[in-house]
């Protein structure tokens, strides 16, 4: 999965690793259900950290497209047809 640290907000890669390895056991014993299942597992114990909620929940539904064979856009019944070809991101934040 994938989460940004951001200071403004105090959310650290070293901090969300650790809430996720608290949850090791919790992860591994429902790693077959499906990402929003884990995510209604996991979000009691992550509430207070919505990054790395994110990340887990990116890895999951990453691992479920996997399983099923299927790029995600797939499986949410979503085309490549007339997507953008790229998009931007603007900070606006000065640091």
């Amino acid at each position: 999965g994938e989460a940004a640290a951001t200071s403004y907000y105090g959310v650290t890669v070293e901090g969300m690793v650790e809430k996720i390895m608290a949850l090791e056991n919790v992860i591994f014993e429902h790693l077959h259900k499906t990402p929003e299942e884990l995510w209604e597992i996991t979000a009691p114990y992550l509430n207070d950290n919505s990054f790395a909620q994110c990340a887990l929940d990116i890895a999951m539904h990453d691992l479920h497209g996997k399983r099923n064979h299927l790029p995600l856009y797939k499986m949410w019944g979503l085309s490549l047809i007339n997507i953008p070809l790229s998009n931007y991101t603007i900070g606006i934040d000065t640091d």
